[in-house]
């Protein structure tokens, strides 16, 4: 039984920049046939302090359980 595994990332541009999150759902999906669910929180150029003084990221790490969390400065 594959169950599916949940990331949180959280970065700037460089983690959107080649869509990271699709392209490792995509991977995991073609080696093991697994699922990956994952939700990208970006802002081009933001620091990681910049992302955690929104709530938008701590409601994220509050109100979701994530398996990891990618995080990206």
């Amino acid at each position: 039984m594959c169950m599916k595994t949940r990331i949180l990332f959280v970065g700037n541009s460089f983690t959107a920049r080649n869509n990271l999150p699709d392209l490792l759902a995509q991977l995991v999906e073609a080696g093991s046939k697994c699922a990956l669910v994952w939700k990208l929180f970006s802002t081009g150029g933001a620091s990681l302090e910049q992302h955690f003084n929104k709530d938008d990221v701590a409601a994220l790490l509050r109100n979701a359980s994530w398996d990891a969390v990618v995080l990206q400065e």
